[in-house]
């Protein structure tokens, strides 16, 4: 009688604990594996109200120019004939809804992307003239990730 007594008591004590310890729930839900891009694309339609494109992304494309500001540097960057390559290789590395913020994250892993162009570099000076170089590029990157957040709202 004594050592079933005390084995429902550590029965007890262990329940209680586990329980204890669980803490409130995740505000984090799943609601696609991070390989299904239908439903990733679905989710992704549904929150923003738009129409989910279809079809393959190619593994090279070209932009005829593409002009970015880089304020930190103040510089701009214009890329004449961009060509990315291997854009195809990209891969959604997470993927979740957080039900307490009412925010969704996608995050996308592109492995050796490749920019091509040929670019030209304008470096903004204070009291000066802007210095303009041109050059060509072809450069590879190990990975590029990519996180957007989105508001569900």
């Amino acid at each position: 009688y004594y050592s079933r007594n005390m084995l429902a008591r550590c029965l007890a004590v262990a329940a209680v604990a586990v329980l204890a310890s669980a803490g409130p729930p995740s505000p984090i839900y799943r609601p696609c594996y991070l390989d299904d891009y239908k439903c990733i694309s679905d989710h992704l339609a549904a929150i923003s109200k738009c129409i989910p494109g279809r079809g393959q992304i190619p593994s090279q494309y070209e932009i005829p120019v593409f002009q970015f500001e880089i304020p930190y540097f103040n510089a701009t960057y214009i890329d004449h004939n961009l060509i990315t390559r291997n854009h195809d290789k990209c891969r959604v590395s997470e993927f979740y809804d957080n039900v307490r913020t009412l925010k969704t994250v996608l995050t996308v892993d592109c492995p050796w992307l490749n920019f091509e162009s040929n670019r030209t570099l304008a470096q903004h000076m204070s009291f000066k003239e802007d210095v303009v170089l041109s050059f060509y590029i072809n450069g590879s990157y190990p990975l590029i990730r990519l996180t957007t957040v989105f508001d569900k709202g």
